[in-house]
């Protein structure tokens, strides 16, 4: 699937992985895996961020930050807003000409979180805009320079 979507980068939540699956069980080739697992059952990914420089970038942008968010809870929306506000704002001030790319699993039907708000904090704008999953759309890619990126496409599912 990878290959023939002509991927660069892939990021995966829910991924339910533990200390005891080692990484070449789940290694992909041509790769570099970057992991988070949760200490208790579920999920995986709360945040991860990282910054990359690829050998070729549009002449706007400098490096890329990416972040993978799986976001569940009610409780701590305001941790998460504070949370990339405080990530962006801060990268930002060292590498203004960055892009920055914020995806995963955000539940708005359930946490009532808001893309709004990110745009109002920081300035990322939501792009997906069609379902991702049959109640709606509850994976977000909230980027600062939405112009430089493709619009996203459902692919079919993995699982």
């Amino acid at each position: 699937m990878l290959n023939q979507n002509d991927s660069d980068i892939v990021c995966i939540t829910e991924t339910w992985l533990s200390n005891e699956i080692p990484n070449v069980a789940i290694a992909l080739k041509d790769f570099t895996l970057f992991r988070k697992d949760r200490e208790r059952r579920g999920g995986g990914i709360a945040t991860l961020w990282l910054q990359i420089r690829p050998c070729r970038l549009p002449r706007a942008v400098s490096s890329i930050l990416i972040a993978v968010v799986y976001h569940a809870s009610v409780d701590d929306n305001f941790k998460l807003y504070d949370h990339i506000q405080d990530v962006v704002d801060s990268y930002l001030l060292g590498h203004s000409d960055s892009l920055i790319c914020i995806v995963g699993e955000f539940n708005p039907n359930s946490t009532k979180i808001s893309p709004n708000r990110f745009r109002e904090l920081c300035g990322l704008i939501q792009i997906v805009k069609m379902f991702t999953r049959d109640s709606g759309i509850l994976d977000w890619c909230l980027t600062n320079k939405p112009k430089i990126m493709s619009l996203p496409k459902r692919l079919p599912k993995i699982g």
